[in-house]
């Protein structure tokens, strides 16, 4: 991931057009919400559960219902599409 952000900079700073920069971040993107469509959690990090200093667990996350998962914001624009022009 990192090589392609350089990559995308170095084109950018030898002269190439910003445009096409963007439209190869974001088709980046797209096809990594396609690939990977879940993400962590950002409230509880992806343990799906909230712990208390002791360690042990004190109840589920309300954000991902204790699944430490998140639909991207990508993914449910990808699959919205899908759903209103068929697949």
């Amino acid at each position: 991931m990192i090589e392609a952000v350089t990559a995308l900079v170095a084109f950018v700073a030898t002269g190439g057009s910003w445009w096409a920069a963007v439209a190869a971040a974001g088709a980046a993107y797209v096809a990594t919400c396609w690939w990977w469509p879940f993400g962590f959690c950002w409230c509880c990090h992806g343990r799906g559960k909230h712990f208390r200093r002791g360690g042990r667990a004190f109840r589920d996350c309300g954000w991902c219902s204790g699944r430490g998962r998140r639909f991207r914001v990508g993914s449910v624009v990808l699959a919205r599409l899908r759903d209103r022009h068929g697949d």
